[in-house]
């Protein structure tokens, strides 16, 4: 990777890598919300069934 002698990354490349693990931990937050807050709705959408079975005439 070019830092073989150096054991220590520099200030700013730890800081980019920083910044993108911060990112992807808050993207993964919002998507298991999403996710969440979809699937709760979904089942509250399920929960309202009110079938009743047809009148039959004789």
């Amino acid at each position: 990777m070019g830092l073989k002698g150096n054991k220590k990354l520099p200030k700013d490349i730890k800081l980019q890598v920083r910044d993108r693990v911060l990112a992807s931990i808050q993207a993964d937050r919002q998507a298991s919300e999403a996710q969440l807050a979809r699937r709760l709705e979904h089942e509250a959408a399920e929960n309202t069934f009110s079938w009743k079975p047809v009148i039959r005439r004789r």
